[in-house]
């Protein structure tokens, strides 16, 4: 510990020295109608009053330092029965959290509130348990409460409001029905943390686990028949006794497994007024017997421990014991009460391990109390045992003092003793020195054998230089802090305060004053580059066909980036993949992608895009267009071209040839024309030329039959015009008449000819008559022809 001793307050701090940090965390007692007490000195002074009042439980937390930090009685009863519903209070005396009467357990339960770090951390934050009372009933249950509320637990972050400290989480219930018990024992072995005792129904141990991974699930540990727990818990420092019920019970500090049945019964004793001794070894309780109460130390570890009883007072009967606690001083201390006089008194057993313990009566009186109580605070016993001591053990504590040229530093012995012998010659119990060196002082006659070390330093008044640098992210606000604290500060920007913060990068110093140690800090502020990237092509992108090639992708950085983020996205839809190596290989789309690549550097953040759309398919509108005489005839000159094609397809025809233009000289009916379209992915479409030689000119010629033979037998049955372009014949009109000049036929239509009937009666064989009028399409003129045929049967 390096301090600077400057006045006789250094007296107080020489105090501090050689009480251990566990300690320290009881160095401030909050109990009973607003008693408040502190170990700073080494033995308890009154404080001013506390803002607590309790009956029976509560708990007091100090830092490592020995500062108060909060306390608490537990909890209450609702308000509409007892004003006093359950507080945690701060340092300050004002209160941090109400628990309302519904919230935690009871100041009535005689071990009501424990405390301890929470496990695994070093940032000021605390479990605290607390426990429900057996007459819980007498405030009236909450509804939601027919059991009371058990164990149950909070956090306190003393990093709250200030470092008044807060409740980070409040009233965490863990195990219903418990009442009365509550201690914590230190987990020994690899673990960190605390198992949390009580008991359930008289006839279980319930064991909670509380590490840095939090609050366990309760384990129950059912007793042996004929066993019974209930009451306080006291556990020993070692963590290897736990005292219940006038009974001794072994417990596994590194299983957290009770033993079922008791070691040794203590018969009469008092639960209430017993306590281990910081080692372990011993036993104190108020024990009832003829003579009186008598306070009586038991040998654990001897074979015999009835036997090892040993009275060290006898107590007379109208005086009440109540609750006996190890102190920060490794005594042993207890209540005293009268209840004639109604005074409150608080009683001591120094050196309680020794061969000749002795017990101080009434070292402290507490005359104006009101409100009765009957109880001390609840700590975990394992921060008492480093005060284990025999009385022929040489400790030893040693410290370092600093102070500046011509300042004198007062070294005060910490242990009581009856003699003092200084390295210097002194046989005061302290010393006044400026010269640096070691100092040292050996006690005698007290609970051990002690000598203390001090080593005095004196600094120099030469200028010193300490030098720092920062590379740090562009705009970056950095917070620069002298590492030594003083009264005056002279920035190199003009700046008087404690620190500056600043984001320009550059030079910057501190003068630094009031130390006897003139000291400059210089401080060069940098910035890192920020990152820098883009997406680098693993694949050939120049033809990309969908449904036969991939894409393949990575990333080119200035640094390794952090993380790396690929997004993909389908074009037109909402599709969307996300990948986060290195790599991606992709199969190429439809319709393409929108590709964003994010890098996550030490400073900084890059986005990069990249879209595809994939090589065009074919067109289904390509088409092909003749070019040919409006009535085609084989042999015709014909000219075909596809159109709608682009400079990415091949056109090939079916006589070898390609491009998309192509001339026929002589069209040959016999041939089926076509082209096959060829993209770049090798896509095809073949499309077929049509062409209709049907409307071809012909030399259309016609025939009349001269005689007719309608037998049907399928020969010269029917009289009608024969010719090769019957389906080219025009404006036609045939007539026929008998030798009378009669009509028996009349038709406009070229494909129907006479039969030889007339209203279905066969004709006379004869000489018939006819005229015919026709024209071929392609003929400017008609014909016209009158004749005569014969009709034979």
């Amino acid at each position: 510990m390096n301090i600077r001793l400057t006045t006789i307050l250094t007296i107080v701090t020489c105090f501090a020295v050689s009480v251990l940090s566990a300690q320290r965390q009881a160095n401030h007692w909050h109990f009973g109608d607003s008693i408040s007490i502190n170990f700073t000195s080494g033995s308890p002074q009154l404080d001013p009053p506390s803002g607590m009042t309790t009956l029976e439980g509560s708990a007091a937390q100090s830092d490592e330092q020995g500062n108060l930090l909060f306390y608490t009685n537990g909890g209450g009863y609702p308000a509409a029965f007892d004003e006093n519903t359950g507080f945690i209070w701060n340092r300050d005396h004002e209160i941090m959290y109400d628990m309302e009467g519904i919230e935690g357990g009871n100041n009535n339960a005689a071990q009501s509130a424990i405390v301890f770090p929470v496990p695994g951390e070093e940032n000021n934050r605390y479990y605290l348990f607390t426990m429900e009372e057996t007459d819980y009933l007498l405030g009236g249950s909450p509804p939601d409460q027919p059991l009371g509320r058990g164990l149950s637990y909070f956090i306190v972050d003393m990093n709250l409001n200030g470092g008044l400290g807060g409740v980070e989480i409040a009233d965490e219930r863990v195990f219903v029905p418990a009442y009365e018990g509550l201690t914590a024992i230190a987990m020994r072995g690899s673990t960190e943390g605390y198992w949390v005792i009580t008991h359930n129904l008289g006839l279980n141990w319930v064991v909670v686990p509380v590490t840095a991974s939090g609050v366990g699930e309760p384990i129950i540990y059912p007793l042996a028949i004929g066993e019974l727990v209930e009451g306080i818990i006291k556990g020993s420092p070692d963590g290897n006794w736990l005292l219940n019920e006038k009974r001794l019970f072994s417990f596994d500090p590194v299983t957290g497994i009770p033993a079922n049945s008791s070691s040794f019964s203590f018969g009469d004793i008092s639960d209430l007024s017993s306590s281990f001794t910081p080692d372990s070894r011993f036993l104190f309780s108020i024990r009832s017997g003829p003579a009186g109460q008598a306070l009586t130390r038991f040998d654990l570890t001897a074979a015999d421990i009835e036997a090892s009883a040993a009275i060290l007072a006898i107590i007379e009967p109208e005086t009440f014991v109540f609750q006996m606690e190890i102190g920060p001083n490794g005594s042993l201390y207890f209540l005293e009460s009268k209840p004639i006089d109604g005074f409150y008194t608080l009683s001591e057993i120094s050196c309680p391990s020794t061969d000749a313990p002795t017990l101080n009566r009434q070292i402290l009186e507490f005359p104006d109390v009101e409100d009765p109580f009957t109880g001390l605070p609840n700590y975990p016993p394992d921060i008492f045992q480093s005060l284990a001591s025999q009385e022929d053990t040489l400790v030893v504590f040693n410290d370092t003092v600093t102070i500046c040229p011509q300042e004198d530093a007062i070294f005060l012995a910490l242990d009581l003793g009856d003699t003092y012998s200084w390295s210097t010659g002194s046989s005061d119990s302290l010393i006044q020195v400026t010269m640096a060196g070691n100092y040292s002082v050996t006690i005698t006659g007290g609970c051990q054998v002690t000598v203390e070390n001090f080593v005095l330093d004196v600094r120099n008044d030469t200028i010193r230089i300490i030098n720092d640098s920062f590379l740090v992210c562009p705009q970056t606000e950095v917070q620069l802090i002298p590492q030594t604290e003083a009264t005056g500060y002279q920035w190199s920007n003009g700046s008087t305060a404690p620190f500056i913060e600043v984001s320009v990068p550059g030079d910057y110093h501190v003068t630094i004053t009031g130390d006897c140690e003139p000291k400059v800090e210089s401080y060069y502020i940098a910035n890192l580059p920020e990152i820098t990237g883009d997406i680098v092509f693993l694949s050939d992108t120049s033809l990309l066909c969908a449904g036969q090639d991939s894409i393949v992708l990575t990333y080119a950085a200035s640094e390794v980036p952090e993380s790396i983020n690929w997004i993909v996205t389908e074009i037109g839809t909402n599709l969307e993949d996300a990948f986060n190596t290195d790599t991606i290989t992709l199969p190429v789309s439809e319709f393409g992608q929108n590709i964003e690549l994010n890098l996550l550097g030490e400073c900084g953040f890059v986005r990069r895009f990249y879209t595809y759309v994939p090589a065009p398919g074919l067109d289904p509108q390509i088409e092909i267009s003749v070019e040919a005489p409006e009535r085609l005839c084989p042999g015709d000159e014909i000219a075909l071209t596809v159109v709608g094609v682009t400079n990415e397809v091949a056109v090939f025809w079916e006589d070898g040839s390609n491009g998309s233009f192509r001339t026929i000289g002589s069209a040959d009916s016999s041939i089926n024309y076509f082209a096959t379209i060829v993209n770049n992915c090798n896509d095809s479409l073949r499309l077929d030329v049509e062409l209709d030689y049907s409307d071809c000119p012909i030399e259309c010629e016609a025939a009349i039959p001269e005689l007719i033979t309608p037998n049907n037998d399928g020969i010269n049955d029917i009289f009608r015009l024969f010719s090769n372009c019957l389906d080219q014949v025009e404006e036609f009109q045939l007539l026929i008449f008998n030798r009378w000049g009669q009509p028996v036929f009349d038709s406009t239509n070229p494909l129907q000819g006479w039969d030889g009937e007339l209203n279905g009666e066969p004709q006379a064989m004869d000489v018939y008559l006819y005229r015919i009028r026709y024209k071929f399409r392609d003929e400017m003129n008609g014909r016209e022809q009158d004749g005569q045929f014969s009709l034979v049967r």
